[in-house]
């Protein structure tokens, strides 16, 4: 409890508590949305099998003669070998078939917008991000992709109390995905994130300056098994999904309201159903285009807003929660790949994130290259 000599200042002093309180949930958000991108890039390389596939391996279809070959075959070259799922022997389970073991690639950009209302006396944000993912991936054995992604990000949110923050994030990180010829999939997913914070709040008749950094890890595991009926590929799947945010402390400059913020610790545990659905190709201005859709319900199990120590001057120090982003979620989606050039593949996709505090819209687009 505050004594009385401090009560005018508390309101200003539960927003320094409250702003990277905020913030943090932002950072969560933000990794929830990457992942559910790197799901989908995933499920879009795998094979033919994958849904809203990129290449769907059509791209860079070999021919019967020279694109693949069974392993007990003796022609002499092999150097480009590439699976194509149900076309090697009588039967992908029965015969082993030679692969790609080259790096590809992909690149993209995304964009985020939404708001989150007003909780618990902490005030609520409009949020944008705009960011770029790059990936690296190869064949490790004839159903297993690993390979590498990472990225940056800038981050920028207005509160409803005038306060302001941006944020400048980098991550990479590492996957495997797996999927059998009976189309059984999974997939294990790990990033690191650095986080780089400017804030300003007003206090009074002045403005209080933050700047201070964070990091944040991530783990991400699905599970699913892909139905193929009437022309489309339906993906039931299952996942779990980690994520650790830091933030270390700090003290504001500029006015004599300024606040020495603790550092604090944000821990997020999302379970995840969903269902995905894609077109099988569909031959469209020359190429081939896949169309996807997909739906899943988000929960999360630990903390739905975030909470940080803070004081002023010689008053006491106290402690203040931020808005809270809600434990559930709907997650509605859409998107197309479009296979026309020799090596080439170009993709995007829309989700729209519907909380019970919360909507965010996020779109991707970019180009999938086999070199």
């Amino acid at each position: 409890m505050h004594n009385s000599c401090f009560q005018g200042n508390r309101p200003n002093s539960d927003s320094a508590a409250q702003l990277p309180s905020s913030l943090a949930q932002v950072g969560v958000q933000n990794g929830t949305v990457i992942f559910n991108q790197l799901a989908t890039r995933l499920h879009g390389i795998a094979g033919s099998y994958g849904l809203g596939d990129d290449f769907g391996y059509s791209a860079t279809m070999p021919n019967f003669e020279s694109g693949f070959q069974l392993a007990s075959d003796s022609a002499d070259d092999l150097s480009n070998p590439l699976i194509v799922r149900g076309q090697c022997g009588s039967g992908c389970c029965s015969d082993w078939c030679a692969y790609n073991s080259e790096w590809d690639g992909w690149a993209s950009g995304y964009g985020i917008g939404g708001e989150v209302s007003s909780t618990g006396g902490a005030a609520g944000l409009d949020y944008r991000t705009g960011g770029a993912q790059v990936g690296l991936f190869k064949r490790a054995d004839a159903d297993t992709l690993m390979g590498f992604f990472g990225g940056t990000s800038f981050q920028q949110a207005d509160f409803t109390d005038n306060s302001r923050a941006d944020v400048d994030s980098g991550t990479i990180g590492g996957f495997i995905y797996n999927q059998d010829c009976s189309g059984s999939t999974w997939m294990v997913a790990a990033n690191f994130y650095h986080d780089s914070y400017r804030t300003s709040r007003p206090v009074g008749a002045g403005t209080a300056h933050g700047s201070f950094d964070g990091i944040q890890q991530g783990i991400y595991a699905e599970r699913g098994q892909i139905l193929n009926y009437c022309g489309y590929q339906v993906l039931p799947k299952v996942a779990l999904q980690q994520i650790w945010l830091h933030q270390d402390a700090y003290t504001e400059t500029g006015t004599g309201g300024a606040a020495s913020v603790a550092g604090n610790d944000t821990n997020s545990l999302r379970a995840i159903a969903g269902l995905d659905v894609s077109t099988d190709p569909i031959c469209f201005a020359g190429g081939d285009v896949k169309l996807n859709a997909s739906g899943q319900y988000m929960y999360e199990t630990l903390d739905d807003s975030t909470s940080a120590t803070a004081s002023v001057g010689a008053a006491p120090a106290f402690t203040a929660r931020g808005v809270s982003f809600g434990r559930s979620w709907g997650v509605f989606g859409t998107g197309f790949s479009y296979d026309r050039f020799d090596r080439v593949s170009l993709y995007g996709n829309y989700d729209l994130y519907i909380g019970e505090n919360s909507t965010f819209h996020t779109a991707d687009g970019g180009v999938a290259v086999n070199w």
